[in-house]
């Protein structure tokens, strides 16, 4: 999903197998939306990234989490 609204992402080093700090970032968002169960959007902590940056990640975690949390077993 986060690659499909920005494809300029680059979520993974250049060895493709270790996440980039975007990467990192972004699954941090998606194990934040499923501990607490809300949305990370609004977070202010954005990993040194461009705030759209952190803001569209949040975006996406919080939309493949909670959007589908019984595809994931959450409920």
């Amino acid at each position: 999903m986060a690659l499909q609204l920005d494809p300029k992402l680059e979520l993974w080093q250049s060895d493709g197998s270790h996440p980039s700090e975007a990467g990192s970032y972004l699954a941090a968002c998606v194990f934040y939306a499923t501990v607490f169960r809300e949305s990370p959007v609004g977070l202010t902590y954005t990993a040194n990234l461009p705030k759209v940056t952190a803001r569209e990640l949040q975006t996406v975690a919080a939309q493949t989490v909670l959007t589908f949390s019984p595809q994931w077993n959450l409920e």
